[in-house]
């Protein structure tokens, strides 16, 4: 049996493609090359080839389709980006085909930069200087090495939602919803006002728990409580043992299968904002953290609490919570 030779085209066809498409499992089968991660296993969700320098990463099915707005894949797992190494770079062999964008590996930023434009971002969330290209209807990340003097890895992806700016828009409005916060769960006026405001019944099992995820996955939202004892400020003594909404997170699209919450958000932030961006628009006081592939934004404005927490890695915004004031020292 001929064996089909590795080669980009190849490699490049599994993008956006899932783990029971026919097609491509056909052509990974001749190339010897199909492995797909287990898809109940969260933590495999990265197949990586070491003897040929490539490695594919996935998501779940519904969280890749309403992250990227591709309906259609085949399977429980999506193939959401590709990444080839150089030099043997984490353990791979280095890749020894053709690289996407006529990206050779000896190429030092300056190279990159004038075969492709001007980096989106620039960032280092694991150390190592990444630079973030858009190459069409695709996004390049291209990570550098310890010298910024070669690449040592070049990750290509669809471009999501936000990139291509045709995430889908409601009439829902932050400052609305947040007026739930320190009213309590019970109360029925609150659950008609929510119910108005989502197009949903609401009651309080919906919100009576610490962390309340059932508008999650439809609507991108997560409700918190607490005893209003734990909440000083929230109100008199009378409501020191009823449980209260103390928070509402607002999150982005595909993140644990949601569809993203579409309405506005604080200080005109969107989804597709990198920490850049969130720094401009927030109050200059804003406490600003990061770790690895992470970072966050915390203020305190008007009685509320804001946690914006944006991915160093995607340079995009995450999820935005707004929690009462007297969550801040938490």
């Amino acid at each position: 049996m001929t064996t089909t030779p590795i080669s980009l085209d190849l490699v490049l066809s599994a993008l956006g493609r899932g783990t029971e498409d026919t097609a491509l499992i056909a052509r990974f089968d001749a190339a010897t090359l199909r492995n797909w991660p287990d898809p109940e296993d969260d933590r495999e969700m990265v197949e990586g080839y070491w003897r040929f320098g490539f490695a594919l990463e996935f998501d779940h099915r519904v969280a890749f389709e309403r992250r990227y707005g591709r309906a259609g894949a085949q399977g429980p797992l999506v193939v959401s980006a590709i990444v080839f190494y150089a030099d043997e770079d984490e353990g791979y062999t280095t890749w020894a085909h053709a690289l996407p964008a006529e990206l050779s590996f000896d190429m030092s930023p300056a190279d990159v930069a004038k075969q492709l434009g001007s980096a989106v971002a620039t960032r280092a969330p694991y150390d190592r200087r990444v630079d973030k290209f858009f190459v069409g209807d695709h996004v390049l990340d291209v990570c550098f090495d310890d010298d910024e003097q070669r690449i040592a890895f070049v990750s290509i992806r669809l471009k999501d939602i936000y990139e291509r700016e045709v995430a889908p828009t409601s009439d829902l409005r932050w400052e609305a919803l947040a007026q739930a916060i320190a009213q309590d769960v019970e109360s029925p006026t609150l659950h008609a006002s929510l119910a108005s405001a989502l197009r949903v019944p609401v009651t309080s099992d919906e919100l009576d728990d610490r962390q309340n995820d059932a508008f999650h996955e439809d609507l991108g939202l997560t409700f918190y409580s607490l005893k209003g004892k734990e909440m000083p400020g929230a109100g008199d003594k009378s409501v020191a043992r009823k449980r209260l909404v103390s928070g509402i997170k607002f999150c982005r699209a595909g993140v644990a299968r949601s569809s993203g919450y579409a309405g506005t958000l604080p200080f005109g932030l969107n989804f597709g904002d990198g920490p850049d961006a969130v720094r401009a628009k927030l109050p200059p006081d804003a406490f600003q953290d990061a770790y690895e592939a992470g970072g966050r934004f915390t203020c305190t404005v008007d009685g509320y609490f804001f946690h914006v927490y944006v991915s160093l890695v995607f340079w995009q915004t995450i999820a935005v919570s707004v929690f009462h004031e007297s969550q801040a020292a938490d």
